[in-house]
Order: C-alpha cells, then structure tokens, then sequence
C-alpha cells in the first residue's frame, strides 16, 4: 500500500515500472527517499542500478532527500539473523521481556 500511495505523487517512476524500465523491487525502494521534488534525480540515479545497488543509494536517506547527498547513519537499518538453540532462545526471550 505505502508504495502505491507514493505513485500516485512520483508519475515519472511510476512510467518506469510500467514500461520495465525498473521493477517493482526497485521501486519499493526509491518511494522510501523520492518525493515529487526530487523524484527526477532519484530516477537518474537509479536506472543503470541493479536492485542492490538502489538499496545501497537510497539507504540512509530520508523522504525529500536527493540521492547525492551524504546519507543520514541514523537512518539505516540493520539486520540481524542467527541461528540458536532452545536453551539460547528462551534465554534471549526472556530478556527481551525484560528490556523492551
């Protein structure tokens, strides 16, 4: 829905998903950072990327930033994931009740 939403304001990536130029994963993308403002430069960063490399452009960049500017560290997500037993498991869901 967020995505469709952010279409509806960025009509020329929305053409670049219709005519396979980008696809739907690049765009899911490039609506996190592209407003109507800055939509044209967020698209001619993007279109000689593959998805990756659009996750790379648009990490740490806010809505309304542009794709050239220094990206905002507190911003960027990170990832986690790790394989444990159930003794490990059960340890870290019970602090997690404790912390959060």
């Amino acid at each position: 829905m967020r995505v469709a939403r952010a279409l509806g304001q960025l009509p020329a990536i929305e053409q670049a998903l219709a005519n396979g130029e980008l696809s739907y994963s690049a765009v899911r993308e490039l609506t996190r950072a592209a407003t109507a403002a800055t939509e044209k430069e967020w698209l001619a960063a993007a279109l000689d990327k593959n998805v990756r490399e659009i996750e790379d452009l648009v990490a740490g960049h806010g809505p309304g930033s542009l794709p050239s500017e220094p990206p905002d560290p507190t911003l960027i997500k990170h990832r986690m994931v790790f394989e444990m037993g159930p003794d490990t498991f059960a340890l870290i869901h019970q602090c997690r009740r404790h912390v959060v």
